[in-house]
């Protein structure tokens, strides 16, 4: 064999090293080639050697984006949050922390903020430090947890800068609290606006807005801007029913009994059959009473205490079990109480990603590459326990609230109904001394029918026990007076 030349080995003896890869080279290059599997365990090998503060957020974001790929969403949510810790003094941080948001913004906006764990993490993060894109969604999140928190100036601060639907009903909740309906009306106003976008809809948001604002415009006096808004709550809409039953007291309180009959009315079609927005029989209670309608006033205060009895048994129950969440689960459970649930926010998110972490755990458990589920599934099953366990708490807790609420409110209802059903009865007793003392005719065994029409600008068909979606707002109902008769 020839000897090598004397020039190659002198240079092979001061040859330099071959050139490291990335750290996270091989997960990313895994990523590419649609391989989350070993993406995730490259992931996670780096993470657990991390040499620095910003290679293990790069290493969370990467091991982030290969659970997307295994569509485990709330394991990565996990490690997003994570990605989001620490300064972000350079730019490889604040490309770090933009990727990271970019998974968890938009649900985190849904639900009005409230995840303690991204509340913290965002709270640290300079929004003008980062993308345009992002930083009314970051300013928003931050006002809302400092609005959470109690503490108004940094939220009026943060959400001031903001620019999304949800700072705004924020910020008209903090000018309600100081005093300043004209500041919450045009945040309402510009809230109703951008969630009535058609490039980036919002129709749950809409709809709360909506009512905010009625209430604001009711509590002023201003019935005829109220009830338009009410009005303008579709059918079918999850906050309809709610919408009409307010509608009624707006149009009792405005003087208006016929239309305030014909919105109780409308509450009783198959549309709101799932509703439990029993304070529209109360108007309709009150609206008799006024016409002298003894009996029948009698006679749905009584029938509103037996329908609401078997609930308020149902949320007594509940109220004082050891799992109060349960009881969304319960088949009897009437459905406007789960309805509560989904209006609170912050319950059901937490209910929703209950779920969502169970399905997960299982999938994790389930997965057939066994060396990845003895390693990476490991880990990321103890991740998934303690995240089940913090969404489980809230979940209680905001549980034992709606229900505790929910109590409250049907037991005022039924309190309500039996001093309407006394004031009839005690008003019918009156009109009889009255009769015995005039000599006057006794009034009919039976008070006048009610006379139903509708709106002057609809064309309905006789009134005969059918509803029509598209006559349910038109509906008006003017009792004949038996007041006379009764003396």
């Amino acid at each position: 064999m020839p000897a090598r030349p004397a020039l190659l080995c002198l240079l092979s003896a001061f040859a330099l090293p071959a050139r490291a890869a990335p750290p996270l080279a091989a997960a990313e290059a895994q990523l590419r080639a649609r391989r989350p599997l070993a993406a995730s365990a490259a992931a996670l090998a780096e993470l657990q050697e991390a040499a620095s503060p910003q290679a293990a957020r790069e290493a969370h974001l990467v091991l982030a984006q290969a659970l997307d790929q295994l569509d485990l969403p709330e394991a990565a949510r996990v490690h997003r949050i994570e990605a989001l810790a620490g300064p972000t003094d350079s730019p490889a941080a604040r490309r770090t922390a933009e990727a990271a948001l970019v998974g968890l913004l938009a649900r985190e906006l849904d639900a009005l903020g409230g995840d303690p764990a991204l509340a913290a993490a965002v709270a640290t993060l300079p929004p003008d430090a980062l993308a345009p894109s992002l930083q009314p969604a970051v300013l928003t999140l931050q006002g809302l947890a400092a609005l959470q928190a109690g503490d108004a100036g940094a939220a009026a601060a943060a959400l001031a800068l903001a620019d999304t639907p949800q700072a705004d009903l924020a910020h008209a909740v903090l000018a309600q609290a100081r005093g300043a309906p004209q500041t919450a009306a045009r945040h309402l106003l510009r809230a109703r606006r951008r969630a009535a976008d058609p490039r980036a809809p919002a129709p749950a948001l809409h709809d709360l807005a909506t009512l905010d604002l009625a209430r604001l415009m009711h509590a002023h006096g201003r019935t005829d801007h109220a009830s338009a808004l009410y009005l303008s709550v579709p059918p079918g809409r999850p906050d309809w029913a709610r919408a009409r039953e307010e509608l009624a007291w707006t149009w009792l309180l405005a003087g208006a009994p016929d239309r305030a009959l014909g919105a109780a009315l409308a509450l009783e079609a198959p549309l709101a059959a799932a509703a439990l927005e029993p304070e529209a029989a109360l108007v309709a209670g009150i609206v008799r009473i006024e016409a002298c309608h003894w009996k029948a006033a009698v006679r749905g205060a009584e029938a509103l205490v037996s329908r609401l009895a078997p609930v308020i048994d149902q949320l007594e129950t509940w109220s004082g079990a050891a799992d109060p969440t349960a009881a969304w689960t319960d088949p009897a459970l009437h459905p406007g109480l789960r309805a509560a649930a989904h209006r609170d926010a912050l319950l059901a998110t937490a209910l929703d990603r209950r779920a969502a972490i169970a399905i997960e755990r299982a999938q994790i458990a389930q997965t057939a590459a066994r060396r990845w589920r003895e390693t990476v599934g490991a880990v990321l099953e103890a991740e998934l326990a303690a995240e089940q366990a913090r969404v489980e708490a809230v979940a209680r807790d905001r549980s034992a609230r709606v229900l505790a609420q929910e109590r409250a409110r049907l037991v005022r209802v039924v309190d309500d109904a039996q001093v309407l059903a006394f004031e009839a009865t005690d008003g019918a007793r009156r009109a009889l001394e009255a009769q015995a003392r005039t000599g006057a005719a006794a009034p009919p065994a039976q008070a006048p029918d009610a006379v139903f029409t509708a709106a002057p600008t609809v064309v309905a068909w006789p009134w005969n026990g059918e509803f029509w979606e598209d006559e349910l707002d038109g509906y008006r109902v003017s009792l004949v007076s038996a007041c006379g008769a009764a003396g």
